[in-house]
């Protein structure tokens, strides 16, 4: 199992399995994400007309696509 929130949260959830033996088993799940911070980056700073760059690198746990 994999949780992978994209922001802060707190909240429950279940998970359950099947077995032909054992029958079904249920997990109550207490679900946290807690504020990772930010990461400060470096001043910009161009002449006029002219430009500056920098690469931000960021993660994405989840397989989906999502705008920032």
């Amino acid at each position: 199992m994999i949780f992978s929130p994209l922001k802060v949260f707190r909240g429950k959830g279940n998970v359950s399995f099947m077995n032909e033996k054992l029958g079904e088993i249920w997990y109550d799940l207490n679900l946290i994400s807690e504020d990772v911070g930010f990461q400060r980056l470096p001043t910009l700073k161009a002449e006029l007309g002219k430009y500056e760059e920098t690469t931000v690198s960021l993660e994405n746990p989840s397989k989906y696509e999502v705008k920032v």
